[in-house]
């Protein structure tokens, strides 16, 4: 084949229709009409073709943006819509469309609405002959259930329903189903409480049925039950909540209704009456011929989560392929365990508990005898086991397991997790956790091979540098992804020389590397400042990898971390080469910690930051009082970019005034930022502070501009560059602004060349944010 006959698609408005439709498919229509509509006359076409199905969801939505949506939005575009969710309460003052308008509707969520909207949709009038899955949801009591249920099943296409109710409300069942009233509903959730001659009526409606849930209420008292068979042929999985439900009573319902169902799930608070086992045996002889899954998950006895076998039935019939057991028993693990060795498609296998684990060895012994396992969590605060050598020997070849991914999310020491990881020499992926472990004589023969294992991650509390090092050179690893995350206080942790020394030595093949350190603060307890060499993650080994630095404080924590390169909010051209050398960011979650310490003050903190490196990048994410702003500013002059989350105070702890500004900004030493970041700006002024103290800015980005014209910013702005009275080093400006398109774009470029405010420009647009650059 001649390459260079092959075409190859470079832009995205060179994708055929088709795929485009097909990338469409995943997006909310306003965003596409948002985005696409004037990009060009083809994408124009495309919009308004009427092939273009149309997924509108309104889950969270202003009323004013509301109303823009409905006008230019549904009322045009009515009959295309084939997905609809509406989920705010003042919807219904608004929504006027008539639904039978919207013949291609497939799929209705209706949920925070209220009653009466429900009730003037659902009328005799109503036909959606395309609606395939309902959800209703409303958000008030619906008074009469019965009236919505007829009409619901009167939907020609319906295959899923799912109804919710906030009480549980008593009504008269349904008259029962003749042929021609029969439903097309495969799928159906019915979250509220139903009686149960309420739920024989309602599935004397739904013959197609095959999967069911639903909330079961106690018969009166002394209420004589009278049942008529349904045929439910297709009813394979149910799902049923009960409470105060006589075992006689679901026992009937089972003989009547459910006899070919497969998958049975049973939420149950009467613990004693459906714990007992040789009960379920006799009705699953009887009845329930082709049941594979059973679990019954009791709410007032310990344990809280039951999932129970019969080995002289589940051997022959029942198949699963994962299970999870929470807040389970420890005493009852090893029960389980054993009943599940002769499952032949368990594959995965999660086991939580809040009390201790104990003897975990064993416990590890018979998850490692399932055949076909090829992933295990445990989950423990607790875990001891004092002779691993007798509850677990070191595995010989023939006892290795089948499992790719281990989750140890309980405390383990390293001799412990050598016994473990003998079992799994397939392991792929690990997470372990070990809390307190220095122990350096392990008395190792050989090293460890895990030539499978890619990813290992390490949470520890208490475990120093140089143990953690001893413990890595006893394995062979292929390494890709190592993450680990520390909490102690071992200065070691920040010498990048010794982690470059660690990870060429043990990792030459890894690709990403996390490393969490975290100091905590207190006012008995303030590390001492970095005695190595500093800024030592800007040497060439970190920067050629693209491993960087990030430094978070938090009230009593420093947290240094290791990740690769993330894109950041001032790197939108991707042209434009990123210098990595100068890539040293510092999080602030708190700059007040005087409030809770008597000795402590942000100074403390930002000086054992700066004995590790100096920091290119600040993020403040808390409101701050711009006295102590200018300070932390002057306390880190290499500063390139500044991004403030929050606002910035001039009022509290106390009122600043301007004179007293103005002599700040003569006694301040030269800041050298060039880049800044504002959530919000009210007014004009907010950004000439910051110019101001930080004359080298060269470009701002802007995330809110709250009840600010944007024709009115701009002109603003760039009259004063054009008369150089201010702004001179400012040559990017970019504004987040939620309503934006292509006219408006053309607008702003029309002021700015009209007026003559700036000669050499660009503007356009990146989804919502303006991105304006000039020379």
């Amino acid at each position: 084949m001649n390459c260079e006959s092959v075409s190859s698609v470079t832009s995205f408005e060179h994708l055929s229709n088709e795929l485009i439709y097909e990338i469409f498919d995943y997006l909310d229509f306003y965003s596409i009409h948002k985005s696409f509509l004037n990009l060009n006359i083809r994408f124009y076409n495309l919009i308004n073709s009427s092939t273009l199905p149309i997924k509108i969801n309104l889950s969270s939505i202003s009323k004013s943006n509301f109303q823009l949506y409905y006008e230019h939005i549904i009322i045009p575009y009515q009959n295309r819509i084939t997905l609809l969710q509406l989920s705010n309460r003042f919807i219904s003052d608004l929504f006027s469309v008539p639904f039978n308008n919207m013949i291609q509707l497939q799929t209705l969520v209706l949920k925070n609405i209220e009653s009466d909207f429900l009730e003037n949709i659902f009328t005799d009038s109503l036909c959606l002959p395309s609606l395939s899955s309902l959800v209703i949801k409303p958000i008030d009591t619906l008074l009469n259930t019965n009236n919505l249920y007829r009409q619901i099943f009167r939907l020609p296409a319906l295959k899923y329903c799912n109804v919710t109710f906030n009480e549980a409300i008593v009504f008269d069942p349904l008259p029962f189903a003749t042929n021609k009233e029969f439903s097309s509903i495969e799928i159906f959730l019915i979250n509220h409480g139903c009686r149960i001659d309420q739920l024989n009526a309602i599935l004397s409606y739904v013959p197609h049925i095959r999967r069911i849930s639903c909330n079961i209420l106690p018969e009166f008292r002394h209420h004589q039950i009278s049942l008529r068979s349904v045929e439910l042929n297709n009813l394979t999985h149910l799902s049923l909540t009960m409470n105060h439900l006589l075992f006689d009573q679901i026992k009937l319902l089972i003989k009547i209704f459910f006899n070919y169902i497969q998958v049975f799930h049973i939420i149950t608070n009467d613990s004693l009456s459906y714990s007992d086992i040789n009960q379920w045996e006799q009705i699953i002889l009887s009845y329930l011929p082709n049941l594979r899954i059973f679990h019954v998950k009791l709410l007032s006895d310990q344990p809280k989560y039951l999932f129970w076998f019969n080995r002289q039935w589940h051997n022959e019939t029942l198949k699963t392929f994962s299970h999870s057991f929470y807040s389970i028993q420890s005493i009852n693990i090893p029960i389980i365990l054993h009943q599940l060795i002769d499952l032949p498609r368990l594959y995965s296998l999660t086991i939580q508990t809040e009390e201790k684990l104990k003897t975990f060895g064993k416990i590890y012994q018979l998850v490692f005898n399932l055949p076909n396992l090829k992933y295990f969590q445990c989950r423990a605060e607790e875990s001891t086991d004092s002779n691993i050598n007798k509850s677990l020997p070191i595995a010989l070849s023939q006892q290795i397991t089948s499992i790719k991914q281990l989750i140890i999310n309980h405390p383990c020491n390293f001799k412990q997790l050598i016994h473990l990881l003998s079992y799994t020499p397939k392991l792929q992926y690990l997470e372990y956790l070990n809390l307190n472990d220095n122990i350096t004589n392990l008395n190792i023969l050989s090293s460890i091979q895990l030539l499978n294992l890619t990813s290992l991650s390490i949470r520890s509390s208490h475990t120093m540098f140089d143990t953690l090092e001893i413990y890595l050179d006893q394995f062979e690893f292929n390494l890709k992804i190592f993450s680990i995350d520390i909490h102690i206080y071992d200065q070691n942790y920040l010498n990048a020389q010794r982690w470059e020394l660690i990870l060429q030595r043990n990792f030459p093949q890894l690709e990403e590397f996390y490393m969490k350190y975290t100091n905590n603060f207190d006012d008995n307890h303030q590390p001492l400042l970095y005695t190595g060499q500093s800024n030592e993650f800007s040497s060439l080994f970190w920067i050629q990898r693209q491993w960087l630095l990030d430094i978070k404080i938090e009230f009593d924590c420093i947290t240094y971390s290791i990740h690769p390169y993330k894109k950041r909010w001032f790197e939108y051209n991707e042209q434009e080469r990123i210098d990595l050398y100068k890539s040293k960011q510092l999080i602030l979650n708190d700059v007040s910690p005087e409030r809770s310490y008597q000795t402590l003050t942000i100074h403390h903190y930002i000086k054992q930051v700066k004995s590790v490196t100096h920091i290119d990048h600040l993020s403040i994410n808390t409101q701050i009082f711009v006295i102590k702003l200018i300070e932390i500013l002057q306390l880190l002059p290499e500063l390139d970019s500044l991004k403030l989350s929050s606002k910035i105070s001039f009022q509290k702890p106390r009122k600043v005034h301007h004179n007293e500004l103005l002599n700040i900004f003569c006694s301040i030493n030269r800041i050298n930022i060039t880049k800044l970041y504002l959530e919000k700006i009210r007014q004009m002024k907010d950004i000439s502070f910051f110019l101001t103290i930080c004359p080298l800015i060269k470009q701002i980005h802007i995330n809110n501009l709250y009840k600010i014209n944007i024709q009115s910013f701009l002109r603003l702005i760039l009259t004063q560059i054009k008369n150089q009275l201010r702004f001179q080093n400012l040559r990017l400006l970019s504004i987040r602004l939620p309503i934006i398109d292509d006219k408006i774009i053309f607008k702003l470029k029309q002021i700015i060349q009209n007026e003559y405010l700036l000669n050499d420009f660009t503007i356009k647009r990146i989804e919502e944010i303006v991105f304006l650059e000039w020379k």
